[in-house]
């Protein structure tokens, strides 16, 4: 399958389409939909679900969800979120091959600096069984075409090791490893599994960083507990505000949680754009690879 059928025309078409859309108000934030006259970007994209918005772009049907759960997760931005859209559809190169995107899209999450650095504190466990997913993901980018039993295999270890993992930080890798081991061309979900996991296990490890940490993270809400417990009574009439308390109680801590929280905030959107970004040039890096189509 070649992007946009080899049809400069198609993906004008689609562009056109799409535009029009955002003009009338018809593009509804949410999952991949399409009824007719609303939908979705990709159900506008496609006029269909993500297997119409596979054959329309010729890009794998997994892409679909990924560029609306995007779109969503922009929605408080809908400047941003519309270009998001606008910009993803002009990436793809007409008459490209596109199977490979997902895998280095992956490839690009799995590899982020902050995995590296926890995972080496569990080389053998964790450590492994990131290096095995990573390295499926690379074969199936380069063009390789996997046996199911592989990517079960490499399931099951980062199950194996998650559950043995001691640190949640570890335990969030693990689950984002989990999410990662399926071949990418079968699964519709894989990559708003794996963006969803991959948000966890980075906020997990970033919340976690100095000079935050795990310990004062669960004083912090064992504080917010025993202060819940203690003024059921006044916080359910409103007589009384659980931060005003917790300022009270323990200033320092009450600051630091806070901060924390300002701080998940903006990660959250940097992240939602990093991986915008990482996929819009993906698409776009598929124009110079050999395996561009050029119809005379």
């Amino acid at each position: 399958m070649y992007t946009f059928q080899n049809d400069a025309s198609a993906k004008t078409q689609i562009q056109e389409r799409l535009e029009q859309a955002i003009a009338e108000g018809r593009i509804d934030v949410g999952p991949t939909a399409w009824d007719g006259t609303r939908g979705s970007v990709a159900g506008i994209v496609g006029q269909g679900d993500a297997t119409a918005f596979a054959v329309a772009t010729g890009t794998p049907a997994c892409m679909a969800g990924l560029l609306d759960m995007l779109v969503q997760n922009c929605a408080a931005e809908p400047a941003f979120a519309l270009d998001l859209a606008r910009n993803w559809i002009a990436a793809i190169p007409v008459g490209a091959e596109a199977s490979g995107v997902p895998s280095a899209l992956v490839v690009h999450l799995l590899r982020d600096d902050a995995f590296l650095n926890a995972l080496a504190t569990d080389a053998d466990g964790m450590g492994a069984s990131h290096a095995l997913i990573t390295a499926l993901h690379e074969r199936t980018a380069a063009g390789a075409v996997l046996e199911r039993r592989e990517w079960s295999a490499a399931r099951a270890a980062a199950v194996a090791a998650a559950d043995a993992a001691a640190d949640d930080s570890l335990v969030a890798i693990g689950r984002l490893l989990e999410a990662a081991a399926w071949p990418p061309l079968t699964s519709r979900i894989l990559l708003t599994d794996v963006l969803q996991a991959w948000f966890a296990a980075r906020e997990l490890v970033g919340r976690m960083s100095p000079p935050w940490s795990v310990q004062l993270d669960m004083l912090a809400k064992q504080t917010l507990q025993r202060l819940v417990a203690e003024h059921q009574s006044d916080l359910q009439s409103g007589r009384a505000d659980l931060f005003a308390l917790f300022a009270a109680h323990d200033p320092e801590l009450a600051n630091g949680f806070r901060v924390n929280q300002v701080r998940s905030q903006e990660r959250g959107q940097l992240m939602i754009r990093e991986c915008a970004a990482l996929a819009i040039a993906e698409l776009s890096n598929i124009a110079s690879e050999e395996r561009r189509v050029v119809t005379l």
